[in-house]
């Protein structure tokens, strides 16, 4: 009878470095993408924020005049005869 030795390999992976390129040109594109977009994100949310806070100062400067108008109506009736 007759005895096999079976023996134990292990394989590694070995990477040419043709796609070692391509592998770190994917990983680069991947981050470069992911960076615009994160960049976009910022700066559309800026832009909102800036167009809010304007929003914003052009009503309280509204309510502001509304209020002086009213209040000048309140402490002199004949203002509005005026015109």
């Amino acid at each position: 009878m007759k005895k096999y030795k079976i023996h134990n390999t292990k394989y590694k992976i070995q990477l040419k470095p043709a796609q070692a390129l391509v592998a770190l040109l994917v990983f680069v594109s991947i981050a470069t993408i992911v960076t615009a977009g994160a960049t976009t994100v910022t700066i559309i949310n800026s832009q909102n924020t800036t167009k809010f806070s304007l929003g914003e100062e052009a009503l309280y400067i509204a309510q502001s005049g509304a209020d002086n108008a009213i209040l000048r109506i309140i402490r002199n009736p004949s203002y509005l005869a005026k015109r």
